[in-house]
């Protein structure tokens, strides 16, 4: 499956699971919008992981990453999420 010009959005996307989904979708050729709580929580623990960490990753495909922190929980965080990928993609 190719996903060029595409955009995904991976909600717990700066650690575990959801980075392996982004990277995954990045190496597809979607554009990934990583979404998390916390962008930097992982990054307290080990450098290599965080939004900022799997961005680069990312990019390093070819591929455009937006991270953007929000809580999926607050109707007001998610509307603004979505402008903000909206407006870069």
């Amino acid at each position: 499956m190719k996903l060029q010009g595409k955009v995904a959005l991976v909600t717990g996307g700066a650690r575990g699971l959801g980075r392996a989904y982004v990277l995954h979708l990045a190496k597809l050729g979607a554009h990934v919008v990583i979404n998390d709580v916390d962008l930097n929580a992982a990054a307290e623990y080990d450098e290599a992981l965080g939004a900022e960490s799997v961005m680069a990753e990312v990019e390093a495909l070819g591929v455009r990453a937006l991270g953007v922190q929000a809580d999926v929980t607050d109707k007001a965080q998610v509307d603004g999420m979505f402008e903000e990928a909206l407006s870069t993609f």
